[in-house]
Parts: structure tokens; sequence; C-alpha cells
């Protein structure tokens, strides 16, 4: 079976939800402190940590969770699995 095809949509940080796939940055992944390229959104603190390096990413639709115009994120802590300890 194939994989579904990557659906980017670009969103604002301030409407980021549990559940979405971050697969893109408006910047490059190097100068942020995120260890993966791409990663579903978990909790309300990884959701802060996307906020405080971005201030709009790419999510895959096919991945996670859609993207309505409608609906808002919520806010949280500090990072997730993913993210470098600051410094």
């Amino acid at each position: 079976m194939d994989s579904p095809q990557p659906r980017k949509i670009k969103v604002p940080v301030s409407d980021l939800q549990v559940g979405m796939y971050v697969c893109d940055l408006d910047r490059p992944w190097l100068e942020t402190r995120f260890l993966t390229q791409g990663f579903p959104l978990h909790g309300a603190d990884d959701i802060k940590a996307v906020q405080r390096e971005c201030e709009y990413v790419f999510i895959d639709a096919a991945r996670g969770k859609s993207y309505r115009r409608s609906l808002r994120g919520s806010s949280g802590g500090a990072g997730g699995w993913w993210s470098r300890p600051s410094s």
C-alpha cells in the first residue's frame, strides 16, 4: 500500500493544535533547537516550543490533524522530546 501524499499547509504558530504534524519551518532547521526535521505536536509544551522559535510553520495534514482557520491553538510550557535544552 502506498503512503499518502503530503498535504503541506502554512499555519501561523498561534493556530497550532495538538495532533498536527510539523513538516517544515519558516527558517532552516539548523537555526532552531529542534533535534528532528518533522515531528507531531503531542501537547501544549510542544506548541509553546514551536511558538518560541517560529512565526509560522508548515504542517502535513496527511500525517496529522488538518488546519481550519477558525480553530485556535493552545499554549503551555517548555519543549518536547524532540527539542534541545535551552542554554
